[in-house]
């Protein structure tokens, strides 16, 4: 079994990613794949993929190791270690080809292995789309752990825009290029005055530049303390929070939005 990193000698992660490893067979049966499966161990995950993509699961977990490092500044906490990542090929994968996502039982990343992405997407789904959704959906895992109190509905613009905000424009310079189109789209809707709550919809760059927003307005970790705080509603929560109410957090987005010519 390849490993990439080491596993840490002593420490609670370390006992994590143990327990984790020994288990693994038996989810494997379990799951989607094979349980033969080969693994590639870094400090915080193990990629399980096909035989044939151990250099993917190599270049996986490098990313995987780049997130983790990112949500550890960003929660000021070690995030979940021993996470599995499942590279699939193509026979297996049960979904789209620019598809991800995550589970929270056991925590566990799934995508299509990168060089198993048929020709005809691998022009988007390249090396930088793989950085940018591995952090992604490693940021609904490490955010499941300090998740919002029972009783309260998930909200799209924090479910998905802190960890699109993570990926998108704290992953480096190339990734935020790569999507340029969500600053655009932010522009053309300022033009066109749909800027206001009542306009948004389940949209991942609005979502990720309404944290933008918030981090920048509010200072940064504003959109955590939101998603931690313990209030019973969200309104509460941005009020207890940020100090405003929300019309007046949305009268502040639609001038910051408006501003970003």
């Amino acid at each position: 079994m390849p490993v990439v990193g080491r596993l840490r000698s002593m420490g609670r992660n370390a006992a994590v990613t143990a327990a984790m490893l020994a288990a693994l067979p038996s989810l494997a049966a379990a799951g989607p794949v094979p349980a033969d499966w080969p693994r590639v161990t870094t400090e915080h995950f193990v990629v399980v993929h096909p035989p044939a993509y151990g250099a993917d699961a190599a270049v996986i977990g490098g990313f995987a190791e780049e997130a983790w490092t990112l949500y550890r500044q960003v929660l000021g906490a070690d995030p979940p270690a021993g996470v599995l990542i499942y590279l699939y090929d193509r026979e297996r994968f049960p979904r789209e080809p620019s598809t991800a996502w995550a589970e929270h039982d056991p925590p566990s990343l799934h995508m299509l292995a990168p060089s198993a992405q048929p020709p005809r997407e691998r022009s988007w789904q390249d090396r930088l789309w793989y950085r940018k959704n591995v952090a992604h959906e490693f940021g609904h895992v490490a955010l499941h752990t300090v998740a919002p109190r029972a009783g309260r509905m998930a909200l799209f613009l924090f479910q998905e825009g802190i960890p699109e905000y993570l990926s998108v424009y704290r992953m480096g310079p190339q990734v935020r290029a790569k999507y340029a189109g969500y600053e655009e789209s932010l522009r053309s809707r300022a033009r066109a005055g749909r800027l206001a709550f009542l306009h948004f919809e389940d949209d991942y760059g609005l979502a990720a530049q309404f944290i933008w927003f918030l981090e920048e307005t509010f200072g940064a970790g504003a959109s955590i303390r939101v998603w931690r705080s313990a209030a019973p509603s969200w309104s509460q929560a941005i009020r207890e929070e940020l100090g405003v109410d929300v019309l007046e957090l949305e009268a502040r987005w639609v001038r910051w939005a408006a501003s970003r010519r």
